[in-house]
């Protein structure tokens, strides 16, 4: 018995209703999850970086992507593990960047080849079984650097690959099962359009028994072909429909196509949806606000660092050189400093010139201000506890914006000033690369509780409207 109109009538209803439900909640919360993943695994890939377990890759900004892929999962020799390792990191890298930076996530786009593509890149390294013993090369190989590194009593480090390990296996869950969730869709789309648009045509002749599949399935492929041009043909969807037409069973086969595809916000309404929890908009704000102390610590250190580099033995050039600029040209003693740093957009190395004591004068104050917030007593705080939550999370964004590049800039002066220090003297330079690391760890995790509420806000927000679209 061939497929009814009453069913596909049926069909194309609830797989517009199941479109619309995706679109406005589960491909912004797919969006957002990958960009979180993004950052945990930078925030990993960064710590095995600065240890010296693995390796830059000279050749990762020089990679065009055009299209997402996944990358290279060949074994490789113990020998190469390092190396193999650290190229293989950096590609997967520029594909997240390239995926988070350049995709637009829609269900047009997301078509059953790249979501096994988009899978395939959550799982190229797999989190949730991350173990030396395992089978998968790349992941036993990242699982001993993790090692090396517990070894190394670097608590402070192995603390954040911890947090970004644990958010990896988080994301890469959800980002899985909402996967599945667009996959399941976009079978039931494909079997729709091959019923609607190929078997009409089609003499297929009665079918009464599973044995006389084999005989038409070759004559579908050709109708697929001459009919849904460019798409391809997928036995097992085509099986799926001849067992729910033609099958002993049918009735019951797509009865439970539409119960796995009955929406989330049909079986809910969205009113009674939970909404943003504000809580986890504080706790950004507070773990933000932990910040201050790192910052205060790096600044010291860094004004000491660079009085001493101010203070070594100048040779007869430079003093030259110095005499030439406020004589001859009459320019005024600066405290400028020009460093270096990476794009990490581009990968490309950019220069920036910081006048160093205004520099570190407003370090310290935006440190004050986030003591303030943390200890209840600073201005801030007390607009904060009038502000409104949309309020809140535009000053938590732009604050950990600045503070991003507050961390970047502290980190290019460390920089400057251990290049310009003498190599034998360099020993009397007050390390400040743990309140670095501090500092950085302590603005990752509060933004990815920043990106956790704004996931729920969005969602509950696609929720609403659409709740008041389909009344």
């Amino acid at each position: 018995m061939a497929a009814s109109s009453e069913f596909i009538t049926e069909l194309n209803h609830i797989l517009d209703h199941r479109r619309a439900y995706l679109e406005a909640t589960r491909i912004p919360v797919l969006r957002e999850q990958f960009r979180i993943y993004h950052g945990a695994y930078q925030g990993i890939l960064n710590v095995l970086l600065r240890k010296g377990l693995v390796s830059e890759d000279p050749y990762k900004s020089d990679q065009r992507i055009s299209e997402v892929s996944i990358p290279t999962d060949t074994a490789f020799l113990g020998s190469e593990a390092k190396e193999q390792t650290s190229i293989r990191l950096a590609e997967f890298d520029n594909q997240l960047g390239f995926l988070n930076n350049y995709v637009q996530f829609t269900l047009d786009y997301l078509n059953l080849k790249r979501v096994r593509t988009l899978a395939g890149l959550a799982g190229y390294i797999k989190w949730p079984q991350l173990s030396e013993t395992s089978a998968h090369m790349l992941t036993c190989s990242v699982a001993q650097c993790i090692t090396r590194l517990r070894a190394g009593g670097d608590g402070l480090s192995l603390a954040i690959v911890t947090d970004n390990h644990r958010q990896l296996i988080k994301s890469t869950n959800l980002i899985l099962q909402i996967l599945r969730e667009i996959s399941d869709y976009q079978c039931e789309r494909y079997k729709l359009e091959v019923r609607e648009r190929v078997l009409p045509h089609l003499q297929l002749g009665r079918i009464s028994a599973p044995e006389q599949y084999d005989r038409v399935l070759p004559v579908i492929k050709k109708g697929i072909t001459a009919h849904m041009h460019g798409r391809p043909y997928i036995g097992e969807l085509i099986s799926q429909i001849l067992e729910e037409d033609h099958g002993e069973n049918g009735q019951e086969a797509k009865q439970a196509v539409f119960d796995r595809l009955r929406t989330q916000q049909e079986a809910q309404p969205p009113q009674q949806q939970q909404p943003a929890d504000p809580r986890i908009l504080s706790e950004s704000l507070r773990t933000m606000a932990r910040a201050s102390r790192y910052i205060e610590t790096a600044v010291l250190k860094l004004r000491d660092n660079n009085a001493a580099l101010s203070s070594r033995q100048i040779s007869l050039g430079e003093r030259l050189r110095g005499w030439i600029d406020r004589v001859v040209r009459q320019a005024e003693q600066s405290s400028a400093l020009i460093v270096e740093y990476v794009d990490e957009q581009t990968s490309a190395v950019r220069h920036e010139r910081i006048e160093f004591e205004p520099f570190c004068d407003e370090a310290l104050k935006r440190a004050k201000v986030l003591t303030g917030i943390q200890s209840r007593m600073g201005t801030t705080y007390r607009k904060l506890q009038h502000a409104s939550e949309r309020q809140v999370f535009r000053y938590v964004n732009r604050e950990l914006e600045e503070l991003f590049l507050l961390h970047r800039r502290l980190e290019a002066l460390q920089t400057y000033i251990r290049s310009e220090m003498p190599r034998e003297s360099r020993s009397s330079l007050l390390a400040v690369d743990q309140e670095l690391e501090a500092l950085h760890g302590c603005l990752v995790r509060a933004n990815k509780k920043k990106h956790a509420y704004a996931a729920k806000r969005e969602e509950t927000e696609q929720l609403q409207r659409l709740g008041s679209t389909d009344t």
